[in-house]
């Protein structure tokens, strides 16, 4: 029953699993969504064997939120548990009672688990991240997840890494610190609310934000952004440009930043695009201290104007002219990632909205997903339980309040906690944005009341 063989220990969200001596793994707690990776999706009070290890030979484990990853002796990566938000790493967003590999890594060297993320480093000293990435997490310079690995950009000669509730941090050979994603509650150790690339923790780097393009045309366009130099000298700001992530191309921007210790708008007008094509582009910021990188953002430009025609009859030409793509909103982001159902039913979700030119708005849901049977079928259909509008502005914050439906009510009174997907839907530039997240909804403990006894009368 006991363990008496562990060579290492984690614990993460209500559960906790433990490497032995022969290279097995042991788990304990909570396993409603098969974190214990014993096959099964029920708690266990006593250790339970993880199974289908691949050669049965692990040498770290790591738990997050309500899933776990193991480097193995192979130096390939499994995780089981919750796959939301892509967290397993193999390419898929399903739950898994057993082990999975995680694609893409053959040379890992240590992992370590996260909120609903996972990081790992390789041999080579890169690190790769995989899982949710609402915050910049994933440490690639964008806000979308990933079911897959993806490369920590420009961090290199790491030795350590530890992944936290919404942002990581690593060890340089150095003995530099780099962290990235969520800093809100000054978790990046350089003030600044929120970071998608791996920055020093010194606090002397700029803070750059990359904002939508505006003034979009057929063959020209205005890049956008946000930079703190954070009271440090810059040395130089340019927008890197291109058809792909890789870029190619860069502009310089438009203002002089100097050493301002408050967020500076900068831009830069690009001309002889191509219509109709879609530009990818950042903001690149350098100080004394080092390099900094804005988000990933991109554009479409408006297509070419059909060419001037001239009739037999007249001499006056006739020219139509395409007007410039809107300007499209902020993508807003849940920070809410467990809640509690007041007597009334109604529940708060923390929304942020990110540095930017335009508000953030659309609408949030809650979502349940069950199980249908139909004529010896099983059909997995989504049932809204509670949906609300919400409004920010930019870089700001706000409770949104949902009221729960008689539904989603009853089975809370019934099972205590709910986990359920909440849905951010926003209208960017004609385009529909969904950003989802698991949150789960407590039901608030009833308060007691007293009893009076009236006192009898004797006579």
């Amino acid at each position: 029953m006991g363990i008496k063989e562990a060579t290492q220990v984690s614990m993460g969200y209500f559960s906790a699993c433990a490497v032995l001596q022969t290279g097995g793994i042991k788990c304990w707690g909570e396993g409603l969504e098969g974190q214990l990776g014993n096959g099964k999706e029920e708690s266990s009070s006593v250790p339970e064997e993880v199974m289908n290890i691949d050669n049965g030979k692990a040498t770290q484990v790591s738990v997050g939120e309500f899933f776990a990853c193991a480097t193995l002796e192979n130096h390939h990566i499994e995780c089981w548990g919750n796959g939301g938000e892509g967290r397993l790493g193999n390419g898929s967003t399903e739950n898994s009672s057993t082990p999975v590999e995680v694609e893409g890594i053959q040379s890992a060297t240590e992992v370590s688990a996260g909120g609903g993320f996972a990081c790992a480093i390789l041999e080579d000293h890169h690190v790769e991240c995989w899982g949710s990435n609402s915050f910049g997490e994933l440490g690639n310079g964008s806000t979308s997840w990933s079911d897959k690995p993806v490369e920590v950009k420009g961090l290199k000669d790491a030795t350590q890494v530890s992944a936290g509730s919404d942002f990581a941090c690593a060890t340089l050979a150095t003995g530099v610190v780099e962290c990235w994603g969520d800093g809100e509650r000054g978790t990046l150790g350089d003030g600044n609310p929120w970071r998608g690339l791996a920055a020093n923790v010194s606090g002397l780097l700029p803070f750059a934000t990359t904002s939508p393009a505006t003034s979009i045309g057929p063959t020209s366009a205005t890049l956008n952004a946000t930079v703190n130099p954070e009271g440090v000298a810059t040395s130089s700001c340019t927008f890197q440009y291109g058809k792909t992530t890789a870029y190619g191309s860069s502009v310089p921007c438009s203002q002089a930043l100097g050493s301002a210790t408050k967020p500076v708008p900068v831009s830069a007008t690009l001309a002889s695009l191509a219509p109709s094509t879609t530009y990818h582009y950042r903001v690149v910021v350098e100080s004394t201290d080092g390099r900094v990188y804005g988000q990933d953002a991109s554009f479409t430009t408006a297509p070419e104007p059909p060419k001037p025609t001239t009739t037999t009859t007249t001499t006056t030409t006739s020219t139509t002219t395409t007007p410039a793509s809107p300007q499209g909103n902020a993508k807003a982001a849940l920070v809410s990632k467990t809640v509690k159902a007041n007597a009334k039913g109604k529940v708060a979700l923390l929304v942020f909205c990110p540095a930017g030119s335009s508000p953030c708005k659309g609408r949030v849901l809650l979502r349940l997903a069950v199980v249908v049977r139909k004529k010896h079928k099983r059909r997995r259909r989504l049932i809204t339980l509670a949906t609300a509008t919400y409004h920010l502005k930019p870089r700001s914050k706000a409770r949104v309040m949902l009221k729960l439906s008689r539904l989603a009510r009853g089975l809370l009174a019934k099972h205590h906690r709910l986990r359920v997907t909440a849905a951010l839907v926003e209208k960017i530039q004609n385009r529909t944005v969904i950003t989802t997240r698991k949150v789960t909804i407590i039901r608030a403990k009833a308060k007691r009341r007293g009893v009076r006894h009236r006192r009898r009368r004797t006579t």
